[in-house]
């Protein structure tokens, strides 16, 4: 049933609130799967596996398409039976296309596309004041600090850091590639589309999610 098992695209700008979504959704959903592609090749990276041998970002940072394809494909056949939510892939027209073979090949039936719009200014407003916890990745903009120099995660108790890529021109380049991109992404994916107004609440955002499934699947079937 729908209920027990979404599949989710996620989609959305730098700091649009797409982990904080999936954080939702993983407390609603216990045993929903996730591939979010800087999550998982930072872990990678961590861990000297052959990702991180041939994941190599060009002058802009971005990874090579067919190896970020593959680590998706991987990844979401570990889950298909499960609950799934893939972030940040496709991020190009061009992944979309991959992401459209993916489907084909392995049979998976993704139940929606679901895109968090924030304009550019919010975006990078968010992005200024953000922290990320090192342990569980929740961002946070306002937290109560311990000492003048160490902030703690409310969720885990995780120390907090600024992320390297939210360095403001690092971000603007992101945001850039991002809004170059998505509209030919959304025109390419054939799901059901459900976009959201992401400067509305993380709780209201996570209801219309909610609202949408329910409202266009019934016993696990699309209506």
């Amino acid at each position: 049933m729908i209920d027990q098992f979404p599949k989710i695209l996620l989609l959305g700008a730098p700091a649009s609130g797409k982990s904080t979504q999936f954080t939702l959704l993983k407390r609603h959903y216990e045993d929903i799967g996730h591939f979010a592609v800087r999550l998982f090749f930072q872990n990678e990276k961590k861990k000297n596996s052959h990702w991180s041998k041939i994941a190599i970002p060009d002058k802009k940072g971005w990874l090579p398409d067919k190896v970020v394809a593959q680590a998706a494909e991987e990844e979401m056949i570990k889950v298909k039976d499960k609950g799934l939510i893939v972030e940040g892939f496709p991020a190009s027209a061009y992944q979309a296309d991959l992401f459209n073979e993916i489907l084909i090949k392995t049979g998976i039936n993704m139940d929606a596309l679901v895109y968090i719009k924030v304009p550019k200014e919010i975006s990078v407003a968010r992005a200024i004041k953000r922290l990320v916890c090192e342990n569980c990745d929740n961002g946070v903009n306002h937290v109560e600090p311990i000492s003048k120099d160490k902030l703690i995660c409310p969720i885990c108790l995780g120390e907090l850091t600024k992320r390297a890529d939210d360095d403001i021109l690092k971000f603007q380049q992101r945001l850039d590639i991002h809004f170059e991109n998505i509209e030919g992404i959304i025109n390419r994916i054939n799901l059901p589309k459900l976009i959201i107004d992401g400067t509305k609440s993380k709780q209201e955002v996570f209801d219309s999610i909610q609202d949408f499934l329910k409202n266009n699947y019934k016993s696990g079937q699309r209506i």
